[in-house]
């Protein structure tokens, strides 16, 4: 399987190619500008949600697709492909798959609605009803609304405690101005770097790109930034163990440990080989047998990383009738669940681990995703080789060191249980 090339800057851009089997029919790409919702309020005027809210302005209306017959989203979609965007606590992401011939088309208008948005009123008023009503939407998902309130709570006094969406007062206050002054700050060549995985080859697209991105803007008041970047020192609370009442029909319990993220690679692949110790064989895992088929307490349990460069967290997570009892599980049994500490279990998780890469399909929009992520975090690409090669040299000794850091941290982990009313 070929891997992504980095094939140099176009006009200050960093580019990764890959080039597709000629049976793959279909184009991915992925724009990314390392500006998001931590850079809200660095904006004169700026309240939380400044970000995502132009991530969607732009889609009303750019120079050169000025909406109507001309909207961006019935173009794409007429060539049977799809495109989006989102808005992260670190970057902003526009992205599209096509049928390949109509690569030149996903292109143009990605690098339109980054360089050229209108910024009319008429559609900066009518994003504001719409971001509302996502905003209301949001306020009725439980799920949605627990993530949002552990992570307020763990990164209590740091950008990182910002909703993504802001809220529908914060939007009130943000005008034409701010919205164009964010658009000056953050969006840069400077911070910008683009992915794509096509048939096409790869002269045909650096000349492409070389015409179509004579529109990127660069701004000299917008810093550089080649990967996510550090804010500020997160503050971690240890032991605080809070309990939140809920509407659900059951309890939701989090187990959140602080973890430094992983700030190189190499790191990244140790820690992913301790997850897979703890999730590998699904519902026969250490991660969930004792709480799904030795106490029958819930259907499942799932276990997530919140990473920035500035720390975050580690968590265990249920739906249960008894929060109090899986909270105890999560203490006490599946961190010193008796497989973690054999070799023959590591060997058994890392040979499955290495296999994984022949069991991809081709899949353009995922790898580019995939690819985009990496960069995004670590500042290049990773072969799948080297990957491979890192992977091989993880010893049960990595993994075990990772696995102590975990359990140490139990004493100063922060639980939360959004506990249900009783039947």
């Amino acid at each position: 399987m070929e891997d992504f090339k980095n094939i140099g800057k176009v006009h200050g851009v960093p580019v990764y190619y890959k080039q597709a089997n000629n049976t793959v029919k279909s184009s991915a790409i992925r724009l990314v500008v390392l500006t998001g919702s931590t850079d809200d309020t660095l904006v004169d005027g700026g309240k939380p949600g400044l970000y995502h809210w132009f991530e969607h302005i732009p889609f009303r209306g750019t120079s050169k697709y000025t909406g109507g017959k001309k909207n961006v989203r019935t173009l794409i979609a007429k060539t049977g492909g799809n495109i989006n965007a989102s808005t992260s606590s670190f970057n902003t992401t526009f992205s599209a798959h096509v049928p390949t011939r109509y690569i030149e088309l996903a292109v143009d208008v990605l690098v339109d609605l980054v360089s050229c948005p209108l910024l009319r009123k008429k559609d900066i008023e009518a994003e504001r009803t719409i971001i509302k009503e996502e905003i209301l939407e949001s306020l009725n998902s439980p799920q949605r609304q627990m993530n949002n309130r552990v992570v307020s709570e763990i990164f209590r006094g740091h950008p990182l405690s910002q909703e993504n969406l802001g809220t529908a007062k914060d939007l009130d206050t943000i005008d034409t101005a701010t919205l164009r002054k964010a658009h000056e700050l953050g969006y840069s060549t400077s911070r910008m770097y683009f992915v794509i995985e096509t048939s096409v080859k790869k002269d045909a697209v650096v000349k492409m790109l070389s015409k179509i991105f004579e529109r990127l803007p660069f701004n000299s008041s917008a810093s550089a930034r080649s990967k996510l970047v550090s804010i500020k020192p997160i503050i971690w609370k240890p032991s605080v163990n809070v309990v939140i009442p809920s509407k659900m029909k059951s309890s939701k319990v989090f187990l959140c440990f602080p973890t430094t993220g992983a700030r190189v690679f190499e790191d990244g692949i140790s820690r992913w080989v301790m997850n897979s110790l703890l999730t590998h064989s699904s519902t026969q895992s250490p991660l969930m047998m004792e709480a799904r088929h030795k106490q029958l307490l819930t259907y499942d349990v799932d276990m997530d990383n919140f990473y920035s460069p500035d720390g975050g967290f580690f968590t265990f997570e249920a739906e249960t009738s008894e929060p109090e009892r899986i909270l105890e599980i999560f203490k006490t049994k599946i961190l010193f669940d008796k497989r973690l500490y054999t070799r023959v279990w590591f060997d058994t998780v890392k040979k499955a681990m290495l296999n994984y890469r022949d069991m991809r399909s081709p899949n353009p929009r995922s790898n580019v995703s995939s690819a985009a992520n990496t960069v995004a975090r670590f500042g290049e690409y990773y072969t799948d080789d080297y990957t491979q090669e890192v992977l091989e040299r993880v010893s049960f000794k990595d993994v075990q060191r990772n696995l102590e850091e975990q359990r140490s941290n139990l004493e100063i982990s922060r639980s939360f249980i959004f506990k249900a009313k009783k039947k």
